[in-house]
């Protein structure tokens, strides 16, 4: 009765950290899943915890600059434990994705690219081009080579993930204007001015996401105007 008892206290402990981290709530989160983590390794230590360790990861990540190691050993922590347990391709690529998240957000680059290549090649076998989740991996990517300056890959990537969101979303949605912009600043940053107007202008046409003062770098240097 005990060990049945724990187990529940560790199951909604889990529940109450994961809705914290929704709200928000990083430090109270965090504190609720390492409760549950401790508990859920003496009453069931041969389970799976994967989830948690991912969900401490992302407090971590979430808390301070000089939680990334912090944080990068907890993903690690959870790939592990899938691995022993066999857990599913869509964990391990949500697992591999978090810890090419959290290297994008430090800026190593090359790091990054490794584990968004594994998210990737995992979500693609999983789900197919047109996933939703597809896409996120690629817009990541894309980031990645367009901050290392390699634009015509960085073009690929965001023109696969716009693929994707006009399909599961349609024109008018914000996932579809984002990735509109995401080329537009590649185009700019490569030196295709007319492009990345025309691009810019498509957005605020469409859902007025993005203000003029803010995006049209390119009219603010002076190096383009309208006629």
């Amino acid at each position: 009765k005990k060990a049945k008892k724990d187990r529940h206290k560790a199951y909604m402990m889990a529940k109450l950290g994961t809705y914290r981290l929704k709200q928000g709530n990083v430090r109270e989160a965090r504190v609720a899943l390492s409760d549950s983590l401790s508990m859920r390794q003496k009453v069931s230590p041969e389970a799976s915890v994967a989830d948690l360790l991912n969900n401490i990861g992302n407090c971590a990540n979430l808390e301070a600059v000089d939680e990334y190691k912090v944080s990068i050993d907890f993903y690690h922590q959870a790939l592990a434990d899938l691995q022993s347990h066999n857990g599913t391709q869509s964990d391990l690529s949500h697992t591999w994705y978090n810890i090419g998240r959290a290297h994008v957000q430090r800026n190593d680059w090359k790091s990054a690219k490794l584990a968004l290549e594994e998210a990737l090649q995992l979500s693609l076998g999983i789900h197919g081009k047109h996933h939703v989740y597809v896409a996120q991996c690629l817009d990541l990517k894309g980031f990645v080579n367009f901050s290392t300056s390699k634009y015509d890959d960085a073009l690929e990537c965001f023109d696969q993930a716009l693929r994707a969101y006009l399909k599961n979303y349609g024109p008018n949605s914000i996932h579809v204007a984002n990735g509109l912009y995401n080329i537009a600043m590649v185009q700019e940053a490569a030196g295709d001015f007319v492009t990345a107007l025309r691009l810019y202008l498509e957005i605020a046409d469409q859902d007025d996401l993005y203000s003029l003062t803010q995006n049209y770098r390119l009219f603010a240097t002076g190096t383009l105007k309208l006629v």
